[in-house]
């Protein structure tokens, strides 16, 4: 059973990996055969993550499992092992539930694109990547992977390269997240040095007996790399950016990939990060910033996508968090267990709301308001996600998050420390902030305007009215007239949607997985009923009470809010320059700006000495090297000289003279 195990987890990462070279080599030609080629590679993957799963709970096996091999490098052992228990399967799991769903939703979503076939093939790579991440059990195959997912990003965010913003968006979370990853590399090389081995099962053994202040160190630089990569404060600006990609690179990288990873490398590495508070304190401090500050910023966005994209910078750091706070007893289940809550609903909201985009012609919350009352085939799975989201019972996302608010309150209880009371206070501020920006989204997306309003009520007043006529008088046309349900009208002033926009009627497959997302995001809290997941089943019940009192209030009052605006928006009671400030993220952008444009000048002042000052020597030597040889070949006759005669007779003579003589 051992083989198939090992062959399974092998598979889980390789496969994804040979779709995307299959896929690049296909796509310009068979856009077809690229959409069989991704899907079926998804489908692979989830096969084999399930069996991996299945065997990990119910078989023996081995958790170390063999790659190419261990690399020969004197002292310091890289044996580039992977590493299988429960917790990377039921991760690997999700991560291939969101990516399947992606990759179908993908192949209705861009069906008119001319690069279909490099989008569908860069997921795949991205997958692979993130495969890797939670399946490593090695420092270096962990780095590989890590550093793949953020040159895919680059890929998948700047996909519609032939917009100036979306090349800007793509190269500014290059820049950032590679910025923050030269302290992660630090940080990888202190850990690897210390115990000259790679092996992480290893070094969590081996620096639990090392000093502490190193391993801060070495964690502190880890925390900078993974606040990058997680769009957590101060990097966290890139993220919003980052919706200028197509909407399934945005469920992709937001649920259940790039932006989760650091998650869970800080939950592979937990029993060594637990031992360091100081590194606890700064990650705690980090996320009561970034969940505040993202959850506010959410609130007045005018578009419903960068909405989503502010809500996931807050949702992250609420899993760190609960890295940051919960004891070692409790482990990395609250943390866990929210990363897969949220690639649930957060795929779904973002897949639902690409569907509604398609049908009204736009993200902004203008374009998207009434949709659903116009569309209510998505008014479930939206319902779903912005309850979940809000952390409403019984959903997943009210389960989860409890279990994250149970470990900082295990925290205060138990150690009494600053990070606990850190997480608790800003975890119940972000309650009521998340709870109202998901009361906004669902009012806006159910408003209708007064004459909208007019015509249902006619139409609902007229479908009650009985009228008697005759066999006769029905096929007469004032008959007709007066049965006829009146048909609502379009918006005043909006021109009706294009229901193509170039695609066609969504497929099955996309259809059928906002569904299962759905039915994941509804039933998905049972988990801790089962052993899939180590976590104890334990919620603090008061506190919960506490948050859904938070939630009514939060929702009464953005419900108030809303009715005093005409649009039905409840953000538009902020005032005129409302997008100014919440559009442009408070002016990070402008921060990152100001930071990097003096970097910026001294590059190319170094550029300038280098090219016009150091190389102008070397080009001058040049040129006085070949202006000298023209002329040296001019002086010269080209006619063998006599001495240069003489020599040859010379070293002829000597040359027969020692063979003779000798």
């Amino acid at each position: 059973m051992t083989d198939f195990v090992s062959l399974a987890a092998r598979l889980v990462i390789l496969v994804p990996f040979i779709a995307s070279i299959l896929g690049l080599w296909v796509a310009r030609s068979h856009r077809r055969a690229s959409a069989f080629i991704a899907s079926t590679g998804a489908v692979v993957s989830l096969l084999a993550g399930l069996y991996v799963l299945y065997a990990v709970h119910n078989k023996p096996f081995t958790q170390d499992v063999s790659t190419i091999g261990a690399l020969p490098l004197g002292q310091l052992r890289m044996p580039l092992n992977l590493f299988v228990d429960d917790l990377s399967a039921i991760v690997v799991v999700a991560v291939a539930i969101v990516g399947l769903a992606v990759q179908l939703f993908s192949t209705w979503y861009l069906h008119e694109d001319d690069r279909f076939g490099v989008f569908v093939a860069s997921v795949s790579l991205f997958l692979a990547a993130m495969f890797l991440v939670v399946l490593s059990g090695d420092l270096v195959l962990t780095l590989i992977g890590w550093e793949v997912m953020g040159w895919c990003s680059y890929l998948l965010i700047g996909h519609n390269s032939r917009l100036e913003s979306a090349r800007r968006a793509a190269t500014k979370a290059f820049l950032v997240t590679r910025i923050a990853d030269l302290a992660f590399v630090v940080g990888l090389i202190i850990l690897a040095s210390g115990v000259a081995t790679t092996s992480i099962p290893v070094v969590i053994d081996r620096w639990q007996h090392l000093p502490v202040s190193t391993l801060t160190g070495a964690l502190l630089c880890l925390l900078v790399g993974v606040a990058g990569k997680s769009a957590q404060f101060p990097f966290h600006d890139w993220l919003p950016d980052a919706m200028e990609g197509p909407t399934p690179a945005s469920a992709l990288i937001h649920a259940a990939t790039m932006v989760a990873a650091g998650t869970f490398v800080l939950a592979r590495l937990f029993p060594i990060f637990v031992l360091s508070d100081p590194a606890r304190l700064v990650l705690a401090v980090i996320t009561a910033i970034t969940m505040i500050g993202a959850a506010v910023i959410a609130f007045g966005q005018s578009d419903l996508k960068r909405m989503l994209a502010y809500s996931t910078l807050s949702q992250i750091a609420i899993m760190l968090s609960a890295l940051a706070v919960a004891p070692a007893t409790i482990g990395v289940g609250p943390a866990i267990f929210h990363l897969l809550s949220h690639a649930m609903f957060k795929a779904l909201l973002f897949l639902a709301i690409g569907w509604l985009s398609v049908l009204v012609a736009g993200t902004a919350a203008s374009k998207m308001s009434g949709g659903v009352r116009y569309h209510p085939q998505l008014k479930w799975p939206l319902a779903i996600g912005l309850l979940s989201l809000a952390g409403v019972p019984p959903l997943v996302g009210f389960v989860s998050k409890e279990y994250v608010l149970g470990a900082a309150f295990d925290n205060v209880t138990e150690l009494g420390q600053a990070a606990g009371w850190i997480v608790l206070v800003s975890f119940g501020v972000t309650v009521v902030l998340t709870a109202g920006y998901c009361t906004r989204a669902w009012l806006v997306l159910t408003h209708l305007e007064p004459e909208e309003e007019a015509v249902r009520q006619a139409t609902i007043e007229a479908s009650r009215k009985v009228v008697d006529v005759t066999l006769v008088d029905f096929f007469t046309e004032a008959a007709r007239a007066q049965v006829e349900t009146p048909q609502p009208a379009s918006p005043v002033g909006e021109v009706e949607p294009d229901h193509g926009h170039g695609h066609a009627d969504i497929f099955t497959g996309a259809r059928l997985s906002i569904g299962v997302l759905a039915f994941l995001t509804v039933v998905g809290g049972l988990i801790i009923f089962t052993p899939l997941l180590p976590i104890p089943a334990k919620i603090v019940w008061y506190l919960a009470t506490s948050s859904l009192l938070l939630i009514l209030a939060a929702w009464l009052v953005v419900g108030r809010m809303s009715s005093m605006s005409v649009s039905g928006d409840a953000a538009d009671i902020l005032g005129a320059r409302r997008m100014a400030l919440f559009d442009k993220g408070f002016g990070a952008d402008g921060i990152y700006v100001a930071v990097v444009s003096p970097v910026v000048k001294l590059a190319r002042i170094v550029v300038t000495a280098d090219r016009q000052v150091i190389d102008a020597y070397v080009r001058g030597t040049v040129v006085a090297t070949r202006w000298t040889g023209v002329a040296s070949e001019r002086v010269h006759t080209r006619k063998p000289s006599s001495y240069l005669v003489w020599l040859l007779v010379g070293l002829l003579a000597v040359g027969v003279s020692g063979v003779t003589l000798w």
